[in-house]
């Protein structure tokens, strides 16, 4: 289990309501923690993990062209 599980939660949340989650609120407080406990700035470790996610595969960052209307993070459906 890694330190960023929790966060990572809390981004995919975030994504799946629609909002951005370099300003939601819930995804803020657990960035400060990992932020105070690795002397990383709070949106440095929020964009690490944005980062890490896409490289993984489970969300993208789409244009409105490319999102017929709705730009921004998210989800890449799954085969499951």
């Amino acid at each position: 289990m890694s330190q960023y599980d929790e966060l990572d939660a809390r981004i995919l949340a975030a994504i799946e309501l629609r909002k951005n989650p370099l300003y939601a609120s819930h995804v803020s407080e657990e960035a400060k923690r990992l932020a105070q406990a690795t002397g990383r700035e709070d949106y440095r470790v929020v964009d690490g993990r944005l980062q890490a996610l896409r490289r993984k595969g489970r969300i993208e960052h789409l244009s409105k062209t490319e999102g017929h209307g709705k730009a921004g993070w998210q989800l890449v459906p799954t085969a499951d």
